[in-house]
């Protein structure tokens, strides 16, 4: 068997992310249970940050916001996990950036009320090759963290 390096197991992953067209993004709600949503994946960045597009309503955006450590399940040719830091953005320029007219069989328009962004950042990702699973660390995971009126996160 090969021996990979980090890079090439972060490469592995980032291919995945970008053949896939959704993801399912687990988070858990007041009670402590696990709930899955199913989200468009819409662009991947080259740090392997995913956008997806999703319909949210005021609950569960409170559920998303209050706990935004996410995992994220891609599907696809193989399986990859990551465990994620979930932001949920309604920015207009955004939606603007991303929106394709594909989007309308999910939403009303662009200006969609229940419309999110949520951007995910990558902590660390694993995926399979038969029996062997491989796993690369994208950066420590965060402390809780807020975001100031610039968007940029500030520790708390």
């Amino acid at each position: 068997m090969q021996m990979r390096t980090p890079e090439e197991h972060r490469e592995r992953l980032h291919e995945m992310v970008k053949e896939a067209r959704a993801v399912m993004v687990l988070a858990c709600t007041l009670c402590g249970a696990p709930e899955g949503r199913l989200m468009a994946l819409v662009q991947t960045d080259d740090d392997t940050t995913m956008y997806v597009a999703t319909s949210l309503d005021r609950a569960q955006a409170r559920e998303l916001e209050r706990g935004s450590r996410v995992t994220v399940v891609v599907p696809g040719g193989g399986l990859a996990v990551f465990a994620a830091e979930a932001r949920i953005s309604r920015d207009r320029r955004l939606v603007d950036a991303l929106w394709t007219h594909e989007w309308n069989h999910w939403f009303r328009g662009k200006s969609d009320p229940s419309l999110a962004i949520v951007i995910l950042s990558p902590i660390e990702g694993s995926y399979w090759e038969g029996m062997d699973q491989h796993s690369y660390v994208y950066r420590v995971a965060p402390a809780q963290r807020e975001y100031g009126s610039n968007g940029i996160p500030v520790e708390v």
